[in-house]
């Protein structure tokens, strides 16, 4: 994915416009709000439960109005007994999945996205949705086959082979990953994202020259983008053009740039091949002035400190990153008798 985030890098999101539901995916978060209906509402939605089975028709209306306003609970009591109604309806199946996703149960969701497609006629948004829940639980191999029926649905969508090629590239299949990010960039040259991944590809193949080529067609597009801007300054790095990959990095704007352990360590190592270690070691302090809860950087703020012999405010901020429960702080502290 470009710079790790944590879990996957992730890098590039994807919003699922079918329910109002954020999905994060390709960063391997699930964000979804539950909202609990108090008894009155739930008897109200028994009520109207009752009143709204009588066609199929009149059972969306009445569910998607829950689903619109987060009644998920609501919305399930009514879609339970129509689908006992309506056994074989798959639009049914598909909003009682929009439903068990809002209240929380993703993996109940994605059995019902499946199941409605098997009812049929599958549709290219219902594969999109349980490709996206898929991938929130990590089900790559899953995400990919739902991803690669929607492309087949609905070929001439961009979106479909560039978040396939985010989850065959989960799955190590990077080979596959290019193809289904070429299609995606030729069916709509101005997906950053597309670009971006195959710049990411590129570097991870050690093929900086390549990876300047995509990379710079993302940077055109989103050209204030910083996962572009440090793609980009790694490219530069590689082919030994340390000045420029740094001149790249100043260009994010300073609060950005000092609180981001990523594009800091980048511009260390930009900055240690043109010899600027005294930058590099005041880079860390202004770095850990804006980030004082920041037990890593205090921690590198430290041990740059101590490679230009300024070992007195070295030891000032070891001793704050030990304190902060940083394990390494800690024995860098007791190897150089640093009191706490």
């Amino acid at each position: 994915m470009g710079v790790s985030s944590g879990k996957r890098t992730i890098g590039w999101r994807t919003a699922v416009a079918i329910v109002p539901v954020a999905v994060l995916i390709l960063g391997g978060v699930w964000l979804v709000r539950f909202v609990s209906p108090s008894a009155s509402n739930a008897e109200a939605a028994e009520n109207a439960g009752q009143a709204s089975l009588e066609t199929v028709d009149a059972v969306v209306a009445a569910t998607r109005n829950y689903l619109n306003t987060g009644s998920w609970e609501q919305a399930l009591i009514i879609i339970r007994r129509a689908i006992e109604r309506y056994p074989r309806e798959a639009v049914l199946h598909a909003l009682h999945a929009e439903a068990l996703l809002g209240a929380g149960d993703p993996e109940g969701a994605l059995e019902k996205f499946v199941h409605a497609s098997e009812l049929g006629p599958d549709r290219a948004g219902w594969r999109d949705f349980a490709g996206t829940v898929a991938a929130s639980l990590e089900r790559w191999e899953e995400s990919s086959t739902h991803f690669g029926m929607a492309q087949r649905l609905d070929p001439s969508n961009p979106k479909y082979p560039l978040l396939r090629a985010q989850a065959q590239r989960a799955l190590g299949d990077v080979d596959a990953a290019r193809v289904s990010l070429t299609v995606a960039t030729r069916l709509d040259p101005s997906i950053a994202e597309g670009w971006a991944t195959l710049a990411d590809i590129a570097l991870n193949e050690n093929r900086p020259t390549i990876a300047l080529q995509h990379i710079e067609k993302a940077r055109r597009i989103d050209p204030e983008n910083a996962v572009y801007r440090i793609i980009e300054a790694r490219a530069l790095r590689r082919e030994g053009r340390a000045e420029e990959a740094a001149n790249t990095l100043y260009a994010i704007p300073q609060e950005k740039r000092l609180t981001n352990a990523v594009i800091l360590a980048e511009l260390a190592m930009c900055l240690g091949m043109l010899g600027e270690r005294e930058a590099v070691a005041a880079m860390y302090v202004r770095a850990a002035e804006a980030s004082p809860t920041d037990a890593e950087i205090a921690f590198e703020a430290a041990q740059w400190l101590e490679r230009v012999d300024r070992m007195d405010e070295a030891a000032a901020y070891g001793r704050r990153a030990a304190y902060m429960g940083h394990e390494n702080a800690r024995k860098w502290c007791e190897q150089r008798g640093v009191p706490m």
